[in-house]
């Protein structure tokens, strides 16, 4: 599957935060920011060779990148996700990327996180997770 097709089926969620200028599409975002204090966090997710989706995964991801944040009195607000894919015109990844999507839009609406953007490559089958927070 084509990266934008990828994007925009799995992941171009509504946002209306006025801050994001240019969201999801290629490689980033453009961010509208009032303050330049902000703090990275990521986090490395492995996808089994069955494509087994697993929503504890998911949501830990976050949980953790978002405590991590507010450990340094940090707010959490955008995300960057990273798709290393090897094969995503497997109906098995399609199955997997529609679960993960759904969980993801959920736990994104759950934190108050914004997804605005990232990267797919082809690989081995990994989602790295990038945590953008602004110093409170």
């Amino acid at each position: 599957m084509a990266e934008f097709d990828l994007i925009n089926r799995y992941f171009n969620f509504q946002n209306n935060n006025n801050e994001i200028v240019i969201g999801i599409g290629d490689d980033g975002a453009v961010l509208a920011l009032h303050s330049q204090s902000l703090t990275s966090d990521s986090f490395l997710l492995q996808i089994d060779q069955e494509y087994e989706f697993s929503q504890e995964k998911t949501p830990d991801c976050l949980r953790v990148l978002s405590n991590n944040a507010r450990a340094i009195n940090a707010k959490p607000k955008y995300l960057l996700l990273n798709l290393i894919l090897s094969n995503s015109e497997n109906d098995k990844m399609n199955v997997f990327l529609q679960a993960f999507s759904n969980e993801l839009k959920s736990q994104l609406e759950k934190y108050k996180i914004t997804l605005v953007g990232g990267d797919t490559s082809s690989g081995p089958n990994q989602i790295l997770f990038t945590l953008i927070s602004q110093l409170e």
